[in-house]
């Protein structure tokens, strides 16, 4: 898991490198209109855009610490409403920008026996996988987080709106960890990465038909409640 962890921080590397060279760019941009036109208003634009940009950045990288720095070992109450909102922030803007709407909702309002930083992966690795593959069908797309309750346990039913094929049904074995030179060593590992957040959950991992394509879910029980003293 933390090696897996690593990978996905990689990735979001990337793409908080990708958002500040689209920012410097824009802000560029601004400045040279200011700079050439030099009236008011425009100056008044360009800070504001300044400003809306660098918060922007801020919240990411705010954001993306959080995620790095969680420890993966220590298992204590957590909310699992927390990590998807967490996915949301490190990922929305992102996901807006390639016309891909991330929505999620919540019927969940109980605590789990957990570790925040392993369900932000396990989210993650779903919002990511649908992401890739809304994109290869190159039209727009939705993923949906949903959680809910289940008896006495927290569902988290992840969905989208992509008709292939999910990679993280495929069987998850030991050989995934051997793989061919052109690999994503983060796609490749992903299945067994997601079992692995059900299994650190004592929970169960689960795919079901839904529209043209897969819902995943996963279900983590409730923590028992404390035993009540003797009178």
């Amino acid at each position: 898991m933390p090696v897996y962890r690593q990978l996905c921080l990689g990735l979001l590397t990337q793409l908080l490198t990708h958002e500040f060279n689209n920012s410097l760019t824009s802000l560029s941009g601004y400045a040279q209109m200011a700079l050439s036109i030099r009236k008011e208003e425009i100056y008044l634009k360009s800070a504001q855009v300044f400003l809306d940009v660098s918060n922007r950045l801020q919240e990411l990288i705010q954001h993306i610490h959080t995620f790095s720095r969680q420890p993966l070992d220590e298992i204590l109450p957590c909310d699992p409403n927390q990590a998807a909102l967490l996915v949301q922030k490190i990922l929305e803007h992102h996901l807006q920008k390639r016309n891909i709407q991330l929505q999620i909702s919540s019927r969940l309002a109980h605590i789990v026996s957990g570790n925040l930083a392993v369900l932000s992966l396990g989210m993650l690795t779903y919002v990511l996988d649908a992401r890739d593959r809304i994109l290869q069908e190159g039209r727009p797309g939705s993923i949906q987080l949903r959680l809910e309750e289940d008896g006495e346990a927290a569902l988290i039913r992840m969905g989208d709106s992509s008709s292939l094929p999910c990679r993280l049904a495929d069987p998850a074995t030991e050989a995934g960890l051997s793989l061919p030179p052109d690999a994503d060593p983060r796609q490749a590992l992903a299945p067994l990465a997601l079992r692995a957040v059900a299994d650190i959950h004592s929970g169960s991992l689960s795919f079901l038909p839904s529209g043209e394509g897969m819902e995943l879910s996963i279900r983590i029980p409730r923590p028992p409640l404390p035993a009540k003293p003797n009178p």
